[in-house]
């Protein structure tokens, strides 16, 4: 097969792959797979309604256009590349209202952990750079070890999809998302066959996607309750320390 002929068949592969399982496989979350991520999250990491880990990955663009490769270049990247985020940037606005209590204290979003480049929001939880002191420590060694996780999944999923580790060669953004996304379909359908996936049963509700309100906004991007919940993370991680465990 041409170039070309490849290049057209894989989008044709990828097309196929997308509108047959994305409702399943590539879907926002009901409320019932909010919860047992949460559930997860809290039995697993220790971090009680946690909803996950954000971090991006990025895949080299050989092919990108002259015109655009001031867009794609990144100065700790040689070349252009296309960054892959796990959760995109817009969502946080969308965050279900799942109240929840940690060190006596009630909030109303559940959060994401994240490094330093993320904003200081309320629902994006971070680590503690030079902690001191044995709680601290102790947060930070438990924080940093459950964002592990993200990084793992970027790491697996580049590793059984060779496509992902070669530089792109399509011309356009719209063909390389539908390769990430049908790779991200193809690898959940794996996890589900193996009996690995936290939320293996595919129930059509309405997916947990409310509107976002200024109200709404303003609490998730309010400074104190952002400190506040770091705080009360801090104390509730030290208090459920189990010595001899590594989360």
């Amino acid at each position: 097969m041409s170039e070309r002929s490849s290049r057209e068949t894989l989008n044709a592969f990828c097309d196929g792959v997308i509108k047959l399982y994305r409702h399943e496989y590539l879907r926002r979350p009901t409320r019932t797979d909010t919860q047992r991520i949460l559930d997860h999250h809290a039995s697993y990491h220790g971090f009680p309604s946690m909803l996950g880990s954000l971090d991006c990955t990025h895949w080299a663009w050989d092919n990108c256009p002259v015109a655009w490769r001031g867009l794609y270049t990144r100065g700790d990247h040689h070349g252009t590349t296309i960054s892959l985020e796990a959760v995109a940037s817009q969502d946080y606005g969308t965050t279900p209202l799942v109240p929840f209590t940690v060190n006596g204290t009630e909030y109303q979003y559940p959060y994401f952990l994240v490094d330093g480049i993320y904003p200081r929001y309320a629902m994006f939880v971070k680590t503690i750079s030079h902690p001191t002191g044995e709680k601290r420590i102790r947060y930070a060694k438990a924080q940093e070890a459950a964002r592990k996780d993200v990084e793992r999944a970027f790491g697996i999923i580049k590793k059984k999809w060779k496509i992902l580790r070669e530089p792109a060669r399509q011309m356009e953004e719209t063909p390389i998302r539908k390769i990430m996304y049908a790779c991200c379909i193809l690898h959940n359908m794996i996890l589900k066959d193996k009996e690995h996936a936290i939320s293996p049963d595919y129930i059509p509700y309405p997916p947990v996607a409310p509107q976002p309100s200024d109200e709404r906004l303003f609490e998730i991007q309010n400074p104190n309750v952002r400190d506040d919940l770091k705080m009360d993370l801090i104390d509730h991680i030290h208090r459920t320390f189990i010595s001899g465990i590594d989360r």
